[in-house]
C-alpha cells in the first residue's frame, strides 16, 4: 500500500511540481511565503505568551497586555506588507530585473488599496492576513509591468557615466507613475462598487465562500 502511494505521487504530483518550479512566478511567489514565516512564527509566540490559558499566568501579564501585543502588531498585524515586498522581490529576481525597485514600487501599490476614498484616510485593516491575497496579486501585476516596461525600453535612460544606482531608481519611475495611476483608479472603483476599501474588498469573496485556508 505505502509502495502504491510511493510510486503515484513520484510519477503524478512529481512532474507538475516540476514544471511549476520552471514558472518564474510560481517560484517567486513560493519564495516569497517562505520569507514571511520568521514574522509568522516570532508574532505567534506572543500571542501564547499574551494569552496563554491558565489563569494565574494572565494575572501575571494581565498589566502588560498592551505592550506584548505590539510584536504581534508588528508581524502578523502587517504580515500583508511583508508578503507583497518578499514576493515582488523574488518575482523580479526570477525574472532577471531590479528586484528591490519593483519590490518598492508593489508595496506602494498594495498601500493604495488601503485608502477610504470618502474621507481620503489610510486604513490599516488590510495589513494583515486579510490583506495576503491583494499583497500577491500586487506582487504579481507590479513584476509583470515592470518586467515588461525595462524589457521594452520603456523607461527614463541615462548616459554611461550615471552611477547604476541613479539609473535604477529612474528606471523605475515610469512604470511606478503608471502603476500608481492604475491602482488609484482601481482602488476607487473597487471601493465604490463595494463599499469598503478595495484591500477588504479582494478579501470578501474567499470569506462568503468559505475558503478561509485561501483567504488567511
Amino acid at each position: 500500500m505505502l509502495e502504491n502511494i510511493t510510486y503515484f505521487i513520484e510519477h503524478k504530483f512529481s512532474p507538475v511540481f516540476q514544471k511549476l518550479n520552471q514558472i518564474p512566478y510560481f517560484v517567486g511567489l513560493k519564495n516569497g511565503i517562505i520569507i514571511t514565516t520568521p514574522f509568522t512564527i516570532v508574532g505567534s509566540l506572543f500571542i501564547i505568551i499574551q494569552q496563554f490559558p491558565v489563569q494565574a499566568w494572565l494575572d501575571i501579564v494581565e498589566p502588560y497586555q498592551a505592550m506584548l501585543g505590539v510584536p504581534n502588531q508588528m508581524t502578523i498585524g502587517v504580515i500583508g506588507l511583508y508578503t507583497v515586498f518578499g514576493v515582488a522581490y523574488n518575482v523580479a529576481r526570477e525574472l532577471k530585473i531590479d528586484a528591490l525597485g519593483t519590490a518598492t514600487v508593489a508595496t506602494m501599490a498594495f498601500l493604495m488599496l488601503q485608502i477610504e476614498h470618502e474621507t481620503f484616510t489610510f486604513v490599516t485593516s488590510g495589513l494583515g492576513a486579510r490583506g495576503i491575497f491583494s499583497a500577491i496579486l500586487m506582487a504579481m501585476f507590479t513584476a509583470k509591468i515592470m518586467h515588461l516596461f525595462l524589457t521594452k525600453g520603456w523607461y527614463i535612460k541615462f548616459p554611461d557615466g550615471v552611477p547604476p544606482a541613479v539609473s535604477k531608481t529612474f528606471a523605475s519611475l515610469t512604470p511606478a507613475a503608471v502603476i500608481m495611476v492604475v491602482m488609484f483608479i482601481l482602488s476607487v472603483v473597487l471601493e465604490t462598487a463595494g463599499g469598503t476599501p478595495s484591500g477588504n474588498l479582494m478579501y470578501q469573496p474567499f470569506v462568503k465562500n468559505k475558503c478561509m485556508i485561501l483567504a488567511v
